[in-house]
């Protein structure tokens, strides 16, 4: 390790918000550097970086196993040129497609309850829009619209907070 400002695994802790014992399994599963010899191990700010995304991605629904595929990443040299695409590689492209879907769906149920405070209920022509927000369809009835907008104060008063009913 450099002359860098070190940290021993107590402090690693402390700061990360994780058990010593959390820290030793990434030890033994890879992820982490791994503990060498009796003395006190010693941990740079690279290894809280890491901690950090491993922390991050299992926060955003990664497993382990993705987490150390992603982590390749980290590790790969970036003056190489591989013949072929890296698993992590495909994993990130993946996992990105499926972040994206998972904001949507966020995004929409932020939508539907931004809806809900701005009108003081839910209307339930709003209700009708969430199956297609979910890739959903239903057939066709003539008695419903799925297709029908919020209404226009509802927009007017999530960003009006001194109108009340």
């Amino acid at each position: 390790m450099s002359n860098a400002r070190t940290m021993t695994i107590g402090e690693l802790a402390q700061i990360s918000g994780l058990s010593v014992s959390a820290i030793r399994f990434y030890q033994r599963r890879g992820v982490l550097p791994a503990r060498e010899g009796d003395g006190w191990q010693r941990f740079d700010v690279a290894t809280l970086d890491r901690l950090a995304v491993i922390e991050l991605a299992k926060s955003a629904g990664f497993n382990l196993d993705e987490v150390t595929r992603i982590l390749d990443a980290v590790d790969a040299d970036p003056d190489a040129v591989p013949a072929e695409p890296a698993v992590w590689q495909g994993l990130a492209e993946f996992k990105l497609a499926e972040i994206d879907a998972r904001m949507a769906r966020l995004e929409s149920m932020r939508r539907l309850l931004t809806d809900a405070l701005a009108l003081g209920y839910l209307p339930s022509d709003r209700i009708h829009q969430v199956p297609s927000s979910l890739g959903w369809t239903a057939p066709h009835d003539n008695a419903h619209s799925h297709d029908v907008a919020v209404p226009a104060d509802a927009a007017g008063l999530a960003h009006d907070a001194t109108h009340q009913d």
